[in-house]
């Protein structure tokens, strides 16, 4: 084995030595002061100057905690208020109601009629309502006017419906309308249409053909013809200049007809010369009674005389038309026999105006389902003694002003119209909003199966504002009626401002995370809503003028923060810092509490020993590894010796 070994001359010539390797020279040192003994005894020295003087300050303190009014200039705490609100109250305009504004349309200059262009003026006089008037005149030829008096030329050969709007002042507005007929000609004279009607007499059923010429008719104009059998409605039939009527009445009939120019404004219109049939009719209707007072019951019977005179498959139907258009109940039939379309109960919430006429109609339809003969009788219902057909509500709100929080009681009772009623109470547009914009009321008090007597709902107004308020009653035919009123609440007159302060109720104990703060609150309006949040997640309240404690999670600043809401809805809020020491004032922590520099200085020391006995047993493998190679190199010495002086 080969020895890492320096051979040095030998002065005397006889001898050689040996140096031992420098690994083997340091491990044969002995172990002296470790440099990381005396850092790490350094750096616990200073952390225990360190934590003395702490200690020395933390015991000038006269408190574990500090409190102080926001801002941090020590004054007022800073207050602030937030008043409920609600919807205002005021008048909706953007409709008005359909009234009987009195009016009349006169014609000053000429005449309504006469070759085109022609020239017409006319005055609109208006009576009732509230002046002043907006009055809009629309001729029919696209234009609009404006004004009591007009001067306007029509230029082409046509039918104009001049169409008049008189809107009202009062709020909310109140309308009425009227229609104008100016007729300007053309080229062809008043009556351009020349007919030929084939034949002119005959028996029921009986077929006509009609053929027109119009002289000066526009390019592209429509035609479109109407049958006309005696005392019976107008059947829509063929377009052309050639149409063909077939009548099931008998008496005098005749055809009408209409020429409009390609955008719809009429050219002309009129009738062709009438014909005259004999013969049963194919259809009657009879109505009982045709005048009556309401409430009151009216049978209608559709029926047809002859089968020899009815278009193939045939049937027949009957309907009753109310004055406000809407459309009762239908019956059809596909049978030669008397058909009964009654009786029913003439009692319409229309009816406002005195006497009121329902339109009772019988059809007789061919096989297409295209009706070939209407009649119509209209039965006129008076209004009864005592009788009403809306029902009529009767609001009172008790009291409709006051201070806020406001309990009002509304007074609903119910007459007229057909009991059982529905009432719903609500507040005027509060409710959801609708695709035009308006919204509708939002309802508080809704009950059906009503009998109309006084019913007293109450409802509390806590915020400050004002409302328009609706009673609505529905009868149990679906009549409606509405009825309005108001109500307003205000801040009490001298009620002061809210205010709001927050301070420490007296010092904790020294190293007590458990803090007690007082809340004082004034002005406003009992009851308050006092809240705490504490600065830490969590939440507390508290009475006014009293004490609230609360228990930190550990040492720190927070900043507690108090909330106050008064019955009207009045806010006002203030702020107190809260700082929980580390330890108590002057004191020795308590038995297993160390501060944080000991922990550190605890810690240096084991790692400082720890590092030096790794050190320690290092060098004593060293040191051992050391005598080894001595050892070994004693050996080979002796051994180099030896063989030396056998070669000498």
């Amino acid at each position: 084995m080969a020895a890492n070994l320096d051979v040095l001359p030998n002065p005397q010539g006889t001898r050689r030595c040996f140096r031992l390797p420098n690994a083997a020279l340091r491990a044969s040192r002995g172990i002296g002061a470790g440099p990381s003994q005396v850092a790490a005894l350094l750096v616990v020295a200073i952390l225990l100057l360190l934590g003395a003087f702490s200690t020395t300050l933390g015991s000038r303190r006269t408190s574990t905690a500090v409190g102080s009014n926001s801002p941090a200039s020590g004054g007022p705490p800073v207050l602030s208020a937030d008043v409920g609100s609600a919807p205002a109250l005021g008048a909706n305009n953007s409709s008005c109601s359909w009234t009987s504004l009195l009016h009349t349309v006169t014609v000053t200059s000429g005449s309504a009629s006469g070759p085109a262009p022609w020239a017409v003026n006319w005055t609109v006089t208006v009576s009732g309502g509230t002046a002043p008037y907006n009055i809009t005149s629309l001729p029919g030829d696209g234009s609009r006017l404006f004004g009591a008096t007009v001067s306007h030329t029509f230029v082409l050969p046509a039918t104009y419906d001049v169409r008049i709007w008189i809107v009202d002042s009062s709020t909310p507005c109140r309308a009425g309308g009227t229609d104008l007929g100016v007729y300007a000609w053309g080229s062809g004279g008043a009556d351009p249409a020349h007919f030929n009607v084939t034949p002119t007499t005959g028996t029921v059923p009986m077929t006509v053909a009609y053929t027109v010429n119009v002289t000066g008719a526009p390019a592209g104009a429509t035609y479109a013809w109407w049958c006309l059998p005696n005392d019976g409605f107008g059947v829509e039939t063929q377009t052309g200049t050639s149409a063909n009527c077939t009548f099931y009445q008998n008496g005098t009939s005749d055809a009408s007809l209409l020429v409009s120019y390609p955008d719809g404004l009429e050219f002309w219109t009129g009738y062709a010369p009438t014909v005259n049939i004999t013969g049963p009719s194919a259809l009657t209707l009879s109505v009982t009674p045709t005048y009556t007072a309401s409430p009151a019951y009216v049978t209608a019977w559709v029926n047809t005389t002859n089968a020899s005179q009815l278009p193939p498959g045939y049937h027949l139907w009957g309907q009753v038309i109310t004055p406000c258009g809407a459309t009762m109940p239908v019956y059809s039939v596909s049978l030669n026999r008397p058909t009964l379309v009654g009786p029913f109960l003439f009692n319409s919430s229309c009816e406002v105006w005195g006497s009121s006429g329902y339109q009772v109609d019988g059809w007789l339809n061919d096989g297409t389902n295209e009706t070939v003969l209407g009649l119509g009788q209209t039965v006129w219902v008076a209004p009864g003694s005592g009788a009403t057909f809306d029902p009529v509500i009767a609001l009172s709100i008790t009291p409709s002003n006051g201070t806020a929080p406001l309990n009002v009681t509304f007074g609903v009772a119910a007459t007229g119209g057909t009991s059982p009623y529905t009432l719903r109470l609500g507040i005027v547009g509060a409710g959801p909003t609708l695709a035009n914009g308006s919204r509708l009321p939002a309802y508080f008090f809704n009950v059906s199966g009503w009998n109309g007597s006084s019913t007293t709902p109450v409802r509390e107004f806590t915020v400050v504002g004002s409302w328009s308020i609706v009673a609505e009653v529905t009868d149990a035919h679906g009549n409606q009626s509405w009825s309005l009123g108001a109500v307003e609440t205000v801040l009490p007159p001298s009620a002061p401002t809210l205010q709001a302060s927050a301070q420490l109720a007296g010092a904790g104990a020294a190293s007590s995370t458990s803090i007690s703060f007082l809340g004082d609150v004034t002005g406003g309006t009992l009851p308050y809503s006092i809240q705490w949040a504490f600065g830490d997640g969590t939440f507390g309240s508290s009475i006014a003028g009293g004490v609230v404690t609360h228990v930190f999670p550990g040492p720190g600043t927070y900043v507690v923060r108090l909330s106050v809401r008064d019955a009207h809805g009045a806010l006002a809020t203030a702020s107190v810092s809260a700082v929980v020491a580390a330890s108590p004032a002057g004191g020795s922590p308590p038995v297993g509490f160390l501060p944080l520099w000991a922990w550190l200085a605890v810690a240096l020391l084991a790692a400082a020993f720890i590092f030096e006995e790794r050190m320690r047993r290092r060098k004593r493998r060293m040191r051992a590894e050391g005598a080894r190679l001595v050892g070994r190199m004693a050996a080979d010495s002796a051994y180099a010796l030896r063989e030396g002086s056998f070669e000498g």
